[in-house]
C-alpha cells in the first residue's frame, strides 16, 4: 500500500476506531487488522476487458494513478530501453 495512503489510514483508524470501512483490495487490509473492515470494493478494469498483444505493438502503455509508488518513472525507462514510444491515460 502507498506510504502516504497508510499513514492516512493509519491516524484515521486510531483516531475513529470503531467506523465502518471498505477496502479497494484484501491486501489494504493487512497493516491494518484492527480496523473494522465490512466490505471490499474492488476497482479498475474486469479482467476480460482487454486482451493481451501479440508483444509487437509500437508503444507500451501505461494505465494508471500518476503518483510516486506508480513508478511511471520505470515505465518510461523501460519504453526508451525497449525503443518503444510511451503513452500514458490517467484516471478522472
Amino acid at each position: 500500500m502507498a506510504g502516504s495512503i497508510l499513514l492516512t489510514l493509519f491516524l484515521f483508524t486510531r483516531k475513529y476506531k470503531n467506523m465502518p470501512l471498505s477496502s479497494i483490495s484484501l491486501n489494504q487490509r493487512k497493516p491494518l487488522p484492527w480496523v473494522n473492515w465490512i466490505g471490499n470494493v474492488y476497482h479498475g478494469l474486469p479482467e476480460d476487458h482487454l486482451s493481451l498483444g501479440d508483444g509487437c505493438g509500437k508503444y507500451l502503455a501505461f494505465l494508471g494513478r500518476i503518483s510516486p509508488e506508480k513508478r511511471v518513472d520505470r515505465a518510461i525507462e523501460i519504453a526508451v530501453k525497449t525503443q518503444h514510444a510511451a503513452k500514458g491515460c490517467r484516471e478522472g
